[in-house]
Formats: structure tokens, sequence, C-alpha cells
């Protein structure tokens, strides 16, 4: 009885110290530039390599602040799909020139 006590808590305390691990950044995702002048969702994970599809559902462009890595920028579109894949670890801000409160952010991460 007293070495299945031992068993145990000693399983316990092994499955208790487990490292608890976040999943990974996903390989891709997809934004929408909305007709109520947002993107969204306004904050995206992707992981390094990873690409993102941005929806145009009204007249938006996407313009990234300057910094190294950035893709290019999406120029104005109303309708339809653009993708870019982000190389460079970082966070890269972006905002519609048609649209000021439109702002966005793609937090590209290492899996």
């Amino acid at each position: 009885m007293r070495r299945l006590s031992v068993l145990v808590v000693l399983s316990l305390t092994i499955a208790c110290n487990k490292e608890v691990t976040e999943p990974p950044p996903p390989a891709t995702a997809t934004v929408i530039a909305a007709t109520n002048n947002q993107f969204l969702p306004e904050n995206t994970p992707i992981r390094v390599g990873g690409t993102v599809t941005w929806v145009f559902q009204a007249a938006h462009t996407v313009t990234f602040t300057p910094r190294t890595g950035a893709p290019d920028d999406i120029p104005q579109q109303a309708s339809g799909t653009e993708n870019r894949t982000f190389m460079v670890a970082g966070d890269y801000d972006y905002h519609c020139d048609l649209h000021a409160t439109m702002l966005g952010t793609i937090n590209v991460l290492v899996p």
C-alpha cells in the first residue's frame, strides 16, 4: 500500500511539473477589411513564413509602417483578396490610407 501511495504522489508530481506549451502560431490567417471601416481582427498572429489574406468588403488600402521585413503595401481595393507573406519575426503595424481609424497589427512569431 505504501509503495502505491509513493507511486501516485510521484506520478502527480511529474504530471504537474510538465511545461505548459502554447500551440504554435498559425501558418495562415485572414483579415477582413470590413464595410464598418475596421480590420477584423485588429491583431493577427502568424508564424514566420506564414501568409495573411486580406478580404476586402469595401474600398480600403493596407499600408505598412516602414520596417525591415515589411511586405509591399496593398493599393486601394474595393473587393477581392490579397495575400502577403511574412518572413521576419516582429510586429507589423498597418493602416488604411482612406480611413484614419482603421489600424491593424500582424504579430509574426517564431514557432
